[in-house]
């Protein structure tokens, strides 16, 4: 489930909603919920119907070189390509007219295509890119949205009375790991104290939620201040 991020959804939307904007790269560290992000956006855009072409999701994460960008977007797409010229002459005649939003996700891993990504967005007008990456592509008509970590509460703030994204997420992830976790006035602050010190981030949240059918909240606080390799999991399906 998708938590918080209120104001960073209607920030890229009325970016997306911009004639001139035509590029966004969403950027920040492994883990800190981009590609969640980027998912949401996606959804809510297809609702709207902006794009009458569709909304395309193509991720980068399984390649280690530039050289499949072109097939990969070209495998994402519901239209023939024909034959008889090179790929990238095949995909911009396919898009020149096209009312598209291309979401591509990992672009770190491919980085030293990102000319190519300006290639097709100068040759096709209609089409717009949203992008997640760790580092910037470089680009002219790049627009760069740092993401950061979900709010978290200050250190006389008391998250019992007043809502934060941090506490909602490590809730519902300790809420998912054992049934029984509730946030009560013995371990709001442990829970708060968990939130500062990983900065928000949704990654390290989950991964320290993950620990409290084993540990309690101020024996998970005490793990993180002496090491942060404490934060691991079991899970089988959470990416290295």
């Amino acid at each position: 489930p998708f938590v918080g991020r209120e104001t960073e959804v209607a920030a890229l939307t009325q970016m997306l909603d911009s004639p001139e904007v035509r590029l966004i790269a969403i950027l920040g560290p492994g883990g800190m919920g981009k590609s969640i992000l980027a998912q949401q956006i996606s959804v809510d855009v297809r609702r709207s119907e902006t794009f009458a072409d569709g909304v395309y999701w193509i991720s980068f994460a399984p390649l280690c070189s530039s050289d499949a960008i072109l097939s990969t977007i070209a495998a994402a797409l519901p239209y023939p390509l024909g034959a008889g010229l090179d790929l990238e002459s095949r995909l911009v005649s396919t898009l020149a007219n096209k009312q598209m939003l291309f979401v591509l996700d990992n672009f770190e891993h491919v980085l030293d295509g990102a000319p190519l990504v300006s290639r097709l967005l100068n040759a096709a007008p209609g089409i717009k890119t949203l992008i997640t990456s760790r580092e910037r592509l470089n680009l002219r008509n790049e627009r760069v949205f740092e993401l950061h970590g979900l709010s978290v509460p200050g250190p006389k703030e008391d998250p019992l009375r007043t809502p934060f994204d941090a506490i909602d997420l490590f809730q519902k992830r300790a809420q998912q790991a054992g049934l029984g976790f509730t946030m009560n006035s013995q371990n709001a602050s442990d829970i708060a104290r968990i939130c500062r010190l990983v900065e928000g981030m949704p990654l390290a949240l989950e991964l320290a939620a993950s620990w409290t059918p084993l540990l309690s909240c101020a024996e998970i606080v005490r793990e993180i201040e002496t090491n942060l390799d404490f934060l691991t999991s079991p899970t089988r399906d959470i990416p290295e």
